[in-house]
């Protein structure tokens, strides 16, 4: 049986925006933009299907106000015995844009955690908030 990981993904996402430092402007800093890179650890011969459902959940996104839509990019890439591996970078809209997520993106979500696989002692999908310098 297959535990889904975007709960424990989105809680520690949650939590590590809960304690970010506050952003000049927005008194607590969950109303700024974040901008992640997803790293999906697709398992073989399943790239085309997980290709298909981010492009109908990036619409989503767009249609709910969760992305700032310029700021999207996917690079397919290989990994550990030439296993495909895709990573996205966005930028959510604010730090909270994960708690208006709608159903209909929860159920993708799901099904993208179905096409990817724990490797190399990383889950099937991590997420994390990128730094940039100044």
């Amino acid at each position: 049986m297959r535990i889904p990981v975007w709960p424990s993904i989105l809680l520690l996402i949650l939590l590590t925006a809960c304690s970010s430092t506050p952003k000049a402007g927005h008194p607590d800093g969950m109303h700024s933009p974040e901008t992640v890179e997803i790293t999906y650890h697709v398992q073989r011969g399943r790239e085309l299907e997980l290709q298909s459902i981010l492009d109908r959940v990036w619409i989503i996104y767009i249609q709910e106000h969760l992305v700032l839509p310029p700021s999207h990019a996917i690079v397919s890439t290989r990994e550990y015995g030439n296993r495909p591996r895709i990573v996205e970078t966005l930028t959510w809209a604010s730090h909270s844009a994960l708690d208006r997520a709608p159903n209909s993106v929860l159920e993708l979500w799901n099904q993208i955690q179905n096409l990817c696989e724990p490797r190399a002692g990383h889950e099937g999908v991590e997420m994390i908030e990128l730094k940039f310098k100044k």
